[in-house]
């Protein structure tokens, strides 16, 4: 896939403990807490030491392409940023128009 396994050792651990309960509460997670799991896996992961995996990735882009329509410019910045850091080369197209969709609508609202 896209990105590189994760870390060993306590990197691979880190990473699961996120892993686990977002796989398996993603259906009820709001937008926010999608934007808060994303930025905590993407500071994980920007320190170069280790990449996501994809399943975890795709569910990810998934969940906030379901509900892109909920963000709040803070969490469209939050998440674009945050993917980014995870290391995904190729979003997921219907991500990004959902996210331009969503941008375009709360551009007046956003402040830094």
């Amino acid at each position: 896939g896209a990105l590189a396994k994760c870390g060993t050792g306590r990197d691979a651990q880190i990473i699961e403990l996120l892993r686990v309960p977002t796989m398996t509460n993603m259906h009820e997670m709001g937008e926010r807490v999608v934007a808060n799991v994303a930025h905590s896996i993407g500071r994980l992961c920007g320190n170069g030491r280790m990449v996501v995996d994809d399943e975890l990735a795709g569910a990810l882009q998934a969940h906030a392409t379901a509900t892109a329509g909920d963000f709040k410019p803070r969490g469209i910045s939050i998440l674009m940023w945050s993917l980014e850091k995870m290391g995904i080369q190729n979003l997921d197209a219907g991500l990004v128009e959902a996210v331009q969709r969503r941008a375009t609508a709360t551009a007046g609202g956003f402040d830094p």
